[in-house]
């Protein structure tokens, strides 16, 4: 949401962009902003969210082409790159990696070793047991998001 400053010393509001929501602070005693004191001044809140809208309604409501800088129209033209998404590893070749007795499941404890006791395991291996029987099939463990 868009938000409104005005000042009018040693006042300074603030405004959501729909005024509906103000803050006031009185500078300089309160140069950290950390007192609102809009309750104390409804009249001062009233005089500078007025001052706020009528400069947002002066606004042209798209910015001239002109008034824009060849480096910022270019920047803002250019086409977005994503960017480089990490390598997916091979999940089936890390489960008959961690599977150690070749039961076609895995346990907590091979979850737990395979994956080098990281933070929130018992989390993550519960998500992942899509039947909630405290072991991780392959289809289970290949496809987390049941893919």
């Amino acid at each position: 949401m868009t938000r409104i400053f005005t000042f009018l010393l040693p006042w300074f509001a603030s405004a959501a962009g729909d005024a509906k929501r103000s803050e006031l602070h009185r500078i300089p005693a309160d140069r950290a902003e950390s007192a609102d004191v809009a309750k104390d001044h409804p009249e001062i809140v009233a005089q500078l969210t007025m001052l706020a809208l009528d400069w947002k309604a002066a606004l042209p409501p798209k910015p001239d082409p002109a008034c824009i800088s060849a480096a910022d129209r270019a920047q803002i033209s250019a086409p977005k790159t994503q960017p480089a998404k990490k390598a997916t590893p091979d999940r089936a070749k890390a489960f008959e990696r961690m599977d150690t007795n070749k039961d076609g499941v895995l346990t907590l404890d091979e979850y737990k070793i395979g994956f080098k006791n990281q933070p929130n395991l018992e989390t993550r291996f519960k998500n992942v047991d899509k039947n909630r029987d405290g072991k991780l099939t392959r289809e289970e463990f290949v496809n987390p998001g049941g893919k």
